[in-house]
């Protein structure tokens, strides 16, 4: 799997969880403008070290979040230049 055997499993949940909220946080304020999937993955993301598998990785984990941040009423979505885009309520 992913390195080692994982023996303090509810402090690496607790990482997991708190990495989630960090991301979630860093999506938010990416989008508070206004921004596509693509715009705000740029922002959070470094693509300059990525493949272009990576980004497209990326970019859906971006969705994901900003979708996430939608359903929660954090952010609204709308239309611009024919694509979905996001920003703050």
């Amino acid at each position: 799997g992913h390195h080692g055997v994982i023996t303090d499993w509810q402090g690496r949940i607790g990482e997991l969880l708190h990495h989630h909220d960090e991301r979630l946080e860093a999506m938010y304020a990416a989008a508070a403008g206004g921004v596509t999937a693509l715009e705000a993955s740029v922002v959070v993301f470094n693509f300059d070290r990525f493949s272009p598998h990576e980004i497209r990785f990326a970019v859906a984990e971006t969705l994901a979040h900003l979708e996430h941040l939608a359903a929660a009423g954090r952010l609204e979505r709308y239309e611009k230049d024919a694509y979905i885009a996001y920003r703050a309520r």
